[in-house]
């Protein structure tokens, strides 16, 4: 049985290996696959900019895992670091926006303390950053140096041809069909950050099954005339 440990950082539920578009990232994405499937000490370091991809496969990849923590880093500063008390036993652990605690030396010591904790039980770690491992400014360099021990991988960015087809692969996960030409039609409208175009995907889709309508250029320049 899949166990999400109960923190209060919900996966979304469109966030699955299925859903993700792979394009050149093929290599990256067979290892977290791997590292969602079997804990055996692995530690992998994702980087990209954002709306790369990196937090949903960090979110997949927990969806997979026996049993998972999904960490957001950034919101996780809110909770104060007992929130990692007991996470060593944890199949797979996932840190995102690893940056979120530069300059913050309490919280770089307790993931770096997890981090061993982590690899004695045989678990493993995925790590997510906008930025490489080289160039996060943590001031624990044994942290730092922890980070450079496994895996590196940087998201290659998608050409447009590829937002296409992965606003196709979204709508198809969620049962409907998006012609190439209304997906160049929002590539050529909104901004190409797939985060945003994933969004107005999401507002289309919830468009379409009130209206029972399907996805043509009219109807989709009408739903998103505010922001279009």
């Amino acid at each position: 049985m899949r166990e999400q440990l109960a923190l209060d950082f919900r996966l979304p539920d469109t966030a699955t290996f299925s859903s993700f578009y792979i394009a050149d990232n093929k290599e990256l994405f067979a290892s977290v696959q791997r590292a969602a499937q079997v804990p055996n000490t692995t530690l992998i370091y994702l980087w990209g900019a954002s709306g790369s991809g990196c937090s949903h496969l960090l979110q997949a990849a927990c969806h997979t895992a026996s049993s998972s923590v999904y960490l957001p880093l950034k919101d996780c500063l809110n909770y104060g670091v007992d929130i990692l008390v007991g996470l060593e036993q944890t199949h797979l652990v996932c840190f995102d926006n690893i940056e979120a605690v530069s300059g913050n030396m309490l919280w770089q010591q307790k993931i770096f303390h997890l981090f061993n904790a982590l690899r004695e039980h045989g678990n493993n770690i995925i790590v997510a950053s906008r930025m490489s491992a080289t160039a996060l400014e943590l001031q624990l360099a044994d942290l730092k140096s922890r980070l450079a021990w496994g895996a590196s991988y940087q998201i290659q960015a998608l050409t447009d041809s590829d937002k296409i087809a992965a606003l196709q692969l979204r709508a198809q996960a969620r049962g409907l069909q998006l012609d190439a030409r209304v997906g160049k039609y929002l590539l050529d409208r909104l901004p190409r950050d797939m985060s945003q175009l994933f969004a107005s995907l999401e507002l289309l889709d919830k468009a379409s099954l009130v209206e029972q309508r399907k996805l043509s250029i009219p109807f989709v320049k009408t739903i998103l005339s505010g922001i279009l």
